[in-house]
């Protein structure tokens, strides 16, 4: 007895939408890492600093260095969670369109 090809198709589309939702929830949780990463930084970032009334030049270069160090911190962990924003958000519609076909197959 020979196997009905849309039995097949039915098949394959659940296991790519499966695969679809895996990926997604693994981009998911990259991007809330990448969340908190940042929100980690920024608090850091705005800590403020205890400064005497009077800054040597050794110390104000060294606030300046450290006030710049963090900026790069930042800046870094923001490009971060704005790639994981865009690949959480490509893997969703991929998953979105997986499902869809899943139906489509079913039909």
């Amino acid at each position: 007895m020979r196997k009905n090809p849309f039995d097949v198709l039915v098949r394959l589309r659940k296991i790519d939408e499966k695969m679809a939702r895996a990926e997604l929830a693994t981009k998911r949780r990259a991007h809330d890492q990448a969340r908190r990463k940042l929100e980690e930084l920024k608090a850091k970032h705005n800590e403020e600093l205890e400064v005497g009334e009077l800054l040597g030049p050794v110390n104000l270069r060294s606030l300046q260095l450290r006030g710049m160090g963090s900026y790069e911190l930042l800046t870094a962990a923001a490009e971060v969670y704005q790639n994981s924003e865009r690949a959480m958000q490509a893997k969703a519609e991929a998953w979105r369109r997986a499902a869809s076909d899943g139906d489509a197959a079913e039909r």
